[in-house]
């Protein structure tokens, strides 16, 4: 694969069920801009006849994608063991690189709307290695999904979405028995630890300034980037 990573070859996308989260979702994604403007914008979602929100989307020159997986992912209602699960929209970010990459993007980012980007993103550096998807470890060292990098082909030859389908179908990781699959307790993050662990999926850490979590005390962050300076002024993507 050449090593040059153009901007517009990639897309920043968040996901929602609802257009409630829309303006969370639009401010997130013109914090990049900012820094990337040839790169491409996209809300997916399953609100397709909520004119006013797809006004708003349209109006911040972004573009809205359609995108229901409610029957691979449970809804809330299909699980009874925690009222704290994690609703279906949380895992649809799975299958987005199946969405972008007709419309000619090698790699994409899913952001949360809760983040901000605060200074630009060297997309050559954190794309050109061999792994399929990007982030950053939390304490745990399992990889965040606030903010994800993925490289589409790498995804596609790893049969990416059909591992976490398969997964989270016929991974017993808990002791409900209303669980006859993944328990949704554990959320995407732990989708993706699993299908790392069971799949070999090849996942790559970056470096914490490309998803600063603020909950992170200043001892924590040193301990965690040794080599990097301390404060919000040096990370790319705040959390």
């Amino acid at each position: 694969m050449p090593n040059d990573v153009a901007e517009s070859e990639c897309a920043f996308f968040c996901v929602t069920d609802g257009p409630d989260y829309v303006p969370k979702a639009i401010t997130a994604l013109a914090s990049v801009r900012r820094f990337h403007p040839e790169a491409g914008f996209f809300i997916l979602g399953r609100f397709a006849d909520d004119a006013a929100a797809l006004a708003l989307i349209h109006r911040h020159g972004m573009r809205f994608q359609f995108l229901d997986l409610s029957d691979r992912f449970r809804d809330c209602e299909f699980i009874d063991t925690n009222p704290g699960r994690w609703p279906s929209e949380c895992f649809w970010w799975t299958y987005a690189y199946k969405i972008l990459s007709p419309h000619g993007y090698r790699f994409s980012c899913a952001l949360d709307g809760d983040i901000l980007c605060v200074n630009p993103l060297d997309l050559e550096r954190v794309l050109t290695g061999r792994a399929a998807v990007y982030g950053v470890a939390k304490r745990n060292g399992r990889i965040n999904s606030g903010v994800l990098f993925f490289d589409h082909a790498r995804m596609e030859k790893q049969r990416f979405f059909e591992k976490i389908v398969e997964t989270y179908e016929t991974a017993k990781v808990c002791d409900h028995p209303a669980c006859t699959g993944y328990c949704r307790e554990k959320g995407d993050q732990g989708l993706l630890w699993e299908i790392d662990r069971r799949h070999g999926v090849s996942t790559a850490r970056l470096d914490n300034v490309y998803n600063h979590m603020l909950d992170l005390s200043p001892d924590s962050y040193r301990e965690k980037n040794p080599d990097a300076p301390i404060g919000i002024s040096s990370s790319k993507i705040l959390h």
